[in-house]
C-alpha cells in the first residue's frame, strides 16, 4: 500500500524527463504492478507477468477482472471501489487463475492515478499462495488438535498467567461439574483445595522458570456442589509467536476412584477386615520403625500380647456372630485405653497386640497392663446379653528381651502363655 501511494504521488509530480526512470522502476519492481484504464490492462510489470504466467500480448487490453476467480469478482470490485474512494486502506485478498489454470491467492491494493493524460487505476499485487497454504495447514492442524482434545476422556485446560481459565474441553467440565459459561474465566484458586493450592502454584512456577513440563502433580479440587476429589495433572507452557510465555496448558485426570481403590487394597493388606485395626503385617512395619526410633533416643518400648480367656465358649454358646461383635468391642475398648502414639493390632483369632513405642522403664508397661485388666472387669453389653470376659497379657521389652521384632513378639507370646498358665486374667513379663 505504501509503495502504491508513493507511486501515485510520484506519477502526479514527475516531469517528462523522469518518466523513463519510473517506468524502469515499475518494470523491475519485486511487487507485481499494473495499470488499468476502463477496466483493461494498460501496463503490467515483469513480476506481474511472472505471477500470472501471461505475456504482454496476452495481458494488455484484457479485462482486468478476467483473471479473478468468478466467485471473487464482485468482492474485488467492491473492495477496489472503497479503496479508490478513500473509504478503506486495508489490502484485500482474492483468488486469481494463472495461465496454467492454477488458483493463486493475491493480496492487492489500488490507487487512483493519471496515466498518459487519463484517469487510471494503479494496482500492486503480491502472491500470498504460499502463505495461505501455510495458514490452511495450520488451521487443519488446529482443527485436528481440537478434535482430539474434544474427544479424549481426560480433561484438557488452558490458563493465562493470572491462572484464569481460557480454554477447556467437555471432559474437563465433566470432572469439575460446572457449565461452560460458569467455568470460563474462573481462577484456579476458586476450585482448587486451599491446602493443595500452594503446591500447584509452586509446580506452575517451576515450569515457568525451567520451561520443562511437569507430570504427575496430584492435588485436591472442589467439585461444584462441594465434594472434594483428586486430580492428577501434567503442566506445560503456552508461548506466543514471539516465544513469550502467555499461559499454561494441562491434561487432568480424576484419580479419586483410583485412590479409593488403592486405599481399599492397602486397607485389605494392612488392616483387619473385622475390627478395622492394623494387622500383623502393619505391626511388623511399625515395630521395625519404633525400635529404630527407640534405639536412637535410648528409650525402651513394650510389646503387650493379649489373648481373650475362654473366648471359645462365647462362640460355642452364642454363635460366631456374637463372637465377632465381641472382638470388635474389645478392639474399641483397647483403642480407647491407650495413648494416641500407641497402637492396637489384631493378630488374628482372639489375639491382640498393644505396642507402646516409647517408655522410660518397664514399670510403665505394667501400669498399662493393670489398666487393661481392670477395663475388662466391665461387661460388654449387646442387646440382652451381658458378656463378661477377661484377658491374659504377656509383655516383652525392647531392648531387654529382644533386639529385633520377631524375637520380641516370640517372647511376648511366651509371657502371655505364662499368664494363661496362671489361670488367666493377669499379666506376665518375659523372663
Amino acid at each position: 500500500k505504501e509503495q502504491a501511494d508513493m507511486l501515485e504521488k510520484n506519477f502526479k509530480e514527475m516531469s517528462i524527463e523522469d518518466e523513463e526512470l519510473y517506468k524502469i522502476l515499475m518494470i523491475n519492481s519485486p511487487i507485481g504492478i499494473y495499470v488499468v484504464q476502463n477496466g483493461r490492462f494498460k501496463f503490467v510489470n515483469n513480476k506481474f507477468k511472472e505471477y500470472t504466467g501471461f505475456s504482454d500480448e496476452e495481458l494488455l487490453g484484457r479485462d482486468a477482472l478476467s483473471l479473478v476467480l468468478p466467485e471473487d469478482r464482485e468482492r474485488v470490485r467492491q473492495n477496489a471501489i472503497l479503496m479508490l474512494k478513500g473509504k478503506s486502506s486495508s489490502p484485500y485478498e482474492f483468488r486469481v487463475i494463472n495461465k496454467k489454470g492454477e488458483i493463486m491467492w493475491t493480496l492487492e491494493t489500488v490507487a487512483s492515478i493519471t496515466y498518459r493524460g487519463q484517469r487510471a487505476t494503479l494496482g500492486n499485487y503480491m502472491d500470498i499462495t504460499g502463505q495461505k497454504a501455510m495458514e490452511e495447514a495450520i488451521r487443519e492442524r488446529e482443527e485436528r488438535f481440537r478434535a482430539i482434545i474434544e474427544n479424549i476422556e481426560d480433561g484438557y485446560g488452558e490458563i493465562d498467567m493470572d491462572a484464569n481459565l481460557t480454554f477447556f474441553n467437555d471432559s474437563f467440565l465433566g470432572i469439575v461439574g460446572y457449565t461452560r459459561d460458569k467455568f470460563m474465566g474462573m481462577n484456579l484458586q476458586e476450585f482448587i483445595d486451599q491446602e493443595d493450592l500452594p503446591r500447584l502454584i509452586q509446580a506452575l512456577d517451576e515450569v515457568r522458570k525451567t520451561g520443562k513440563a511437569s507430570r504427575g502433580v496430584e492435588i485436591k479440587f472442589i467439585r461444584k456442589g462441594g465434594a472434594r476429589r483428586y486430580i492428577e495433572t501434567s503442566i506445560s507452557l503456552i508461548k506466543d509467536v514471539k516465544g513469550q510465555t502467555v499461559g499454561f496448558r494441562g491434561i487432568i485426570r480424576d484419580t479419586t476412584d483410583r485412590r479409593d481403590m488403592e486405599d481399599t487394597i492397602r486397607k485389605l493388606a494392612y488392616y483387619d477386615s473385622l475390627t478395622g485395626l492394623p494387622n500383623r503385617l502393619l505391626l511388623k512395619d511399625r515395630l521395625k520403625m519404633t525400635m529404630a526410633h527407640a534405639k536412637r533416643n535410648k528409650k525402651k518400648l513394650a510389646l503387650m500380647m493379649l489373648d481373650l480367656d475362654k473366648f471359645k465358649e462365647v462362640n460355642d454358646t452364642l454363635g460366631h456372630q456374637m463372637g465377632d461383635w465381641l472382638l470388635q468391642r474389645v478392639g474399641d475398648r483397647l483403642t480407647d485405653l491407650i495413648r494416641e502414639s500407641d497402637a492396637v493390632t489384631r493378630m488374628g483369632g482372639d489375639e491382640f497386640v498393644v505396642l507402646l513405642p516409647e517408655i522410660s522403664r518397664t514399670k510403665d508397661s505394667m501400669v498399662v497392663a493393670k489398666k487393661t485388666l481392670a477395663s475388662f472387669q466391665e461387661p460388654f453389653l449387646c442387646d440382652n446379653h451381658k458378656l463378661s470376659i477377661t484377658t491374659s497379657i504377656g509383655i516383652a521389652i525392647f531392648p531387654d528381651h529382644g533386639q529385633d521384632g520377631n524375637t520380641l513378639m516370640k517372647h511376648a507370646d511366651i509371657a502371655m502363655y505364662q499368664a494363661k498358665g496362671k489361670g488367666g486374667n493377669n499379666y506376665q513379663i518375659f523372663t
